[in-house]
């Protein structure tokens, strides 16, 4: 049976059962038959105590949210990083020994017999949390300071990679699991590794005993890498997505997934593809409610049909226009600030820093241009959506898909209108301490209809403490 993933990534967020539930739901209603758990720190793990968030939830608790994913048909799949992202656990100083550059915090040291050891206890105990499972996750995607230690750069690095994954999976494959990762290292060459000598035509063959996921977020994408891998012989599944760099901290870029998504599921029908997963990074913070239409095998049909009152086409336009954001906007947006997943907060001055640095605002005229076209198509969405149902204030309980897209456009439209000024462009008058500080508020309640309190207010804080740091 061909996989069919929704992924809930508990990273820089920790989500309210309720919300877990009805993401839950409105997967299986949508068709997919699995749940990509990426928990992290989110989990009260005994291996590793260091790395437990504030809000984790207990094992029992956990165990609930899986057996009510199983009973609606949707079959975990738990993924442990064991290359990058590990931000979590080496951010912690007793672990610091277990990275791969003392200075950086983000990729564990693939040489270190210390971290294999601690992987394979941590695959162990998630396999007591999740019960038999046919396919577990090692992640490996992103690992950015991969192979540059002292040991490490004295080896072949795609032989590295495949000694580490496994070693690790060991146990795994002895219990028959299919053991999955990211297809970053068996691609000729990748965003963040382009130099010829390490990306060019290599030997893959060491992963073949791994399924490859291939993740693209571009809406332009034909998954080619994906076809490539299947016609040498790898099990492969692509992955696309409804939340990911690129889109506001707010509102998904729905035009933007949509067509990614399109080009996935087509890209699934090619002979030696396992399936699709649609990936949903919570670093970018938006609510997973707004994504969650996506899912359906039909997403534009399904969400106009969360617009009851608007004629289909005005509902696709106007989400389009309160999705629609430009990249080059987030390099003044700190929810990623440190290129790593950790939320952590911008230090004093990291706005009026990236503002200076002219290689961020090169193209000022653009910018100049753009941020007003994206305000006015946040208002045009918000006439629109005004008449898709009566419960569209921010107070409605439950709140309506309509009012919350309007309270995401209400949000953003401020960040930008901040932004704006921050940039001082013509027409756009700096705004107040407090009324800054009231929009952190206003986004601390909005995340809460789906994160725990703890966490959407550290969310909110990521998003406003720039601008009233700047403006104060």
């Amino acid at each position: 049976m061909s996989l069919r993933v929704f992924h809930l990534d508990f990273n820089s967020a920790a989500f309210r059962p309720d919300a877990v539930e009805a993401a839950l739901r409105a997967a299986a209603a949508s068709g997919c038959n699995a749940i990509l758990w990426e928990v992290e720190d989110k989990v009260r793990w005994g291996t590793c105590p260091e790395a437990v968030h504030p809000d984790a939830c207990s094992k029992d608790e956990f165990r609930r949210l899986v057996a009510f994913g199983r009973s609606l048909g949707l079959e975990p799949i738990p993924l442990l990083q064991t290359f990058g992202h590990a931000e979590y656990v080496l951010q912690n100083a007793s672990l610091a020994h277990l990275r791969e550059l003392p200075g950086e915090y983000d990729c564990y040291c693939a040489s270190n017999p210390e971290v294999r050891s601690l992987l394979r206890r941590w695959i162990a105990e998630y396999c007591d949390l999740f019960g038999a499972v046919r396919f577990f996750h090692l992640g490996g995607d992103e690992a950015y300071h991969f192979g540059q230690c002292p040991h490490c750069a004295s080896r072949d690095r795609i032989d590295l990679y495949a000694e580490h994954l496994l070693s690790v999976s060991e146990d795994l494959r002895r219990d028959g699991v299919k053991v999955c990762i990211w297809d970053d290292f068996s691609r000729k060459s990748t965003w963040w590794n382009k130099t010829p000598d390490e990306c060019g035509d290599r030997d893959i063959s060491p992963l073949c005993p791994f399924v490859l996921w291939n993740w693209d977020y571009s809406p332009e994408t034909d998954f080619s890498h994906a076809a490539e891998l299947a016609a040498d012989g790898f099990d492969t599944v692509v992955a696309g997505s409804a939340s990911c760099h690129g889109d506001d901290p707010f509102l998904p870029d729905w035009e933007h997934h949509l067509d990614n998504i399109a080009a996935m599921r087509r890209a699934a029908e090619t002979p030696g593809v396992s399936g699709w997963c649609i990936t949903s990074w919570s670093i970018r913070y938006g609510l997973k409610r707004l994504q969650l239409p996506m899912l359906a095998s039909d997403p534009e049909t399904a969400l106009a049909a969360v617009l009851p009152g608007l004629a289909s086409d005005a509902a696709l336009r106007a989400l389009r226009l309160a999705g629609a954001f430009d990249k080059r906007l987030a390099v003044f947006l700190a929810q990623h600030w440190t290129r790593y997943k950790d939320s952590r907060l911008a230090p004093s001055g990291w706005l009026a820093g990236r503002i200076a640095d002219r290689a961020c605002v090169v193209d000022a005229e653009t910018l100049r241009q753009r941020i007003p076209e994206l305000i006015a198509g946040l208002d045009e969405a918000a006439a629109t959506l005004a008449k898709a149902g009566r419960d569209v204030g921010p107070g409605a309980k439950p709140p309506s898909f309509s009012a919350l897209v309007l309270e995401g456009a209400h949000l953003k439209r401020f960040m930008l209108s901040a932004l704006g000024a921050a940039l001082e462009l013509p027409g756009f008058a700096a705004p107040t301490t407090d009324s800054l500080m009231a929009l952190r508020d206003r986004t601390i309640a909005y995340y809460s209809i789906e994160m725990t309190p703890s966490t959407a207010r550290r969310a909110a804080e990521v998003v406003w403490n720039p601008f009233i740091d700047f403006f104060d």
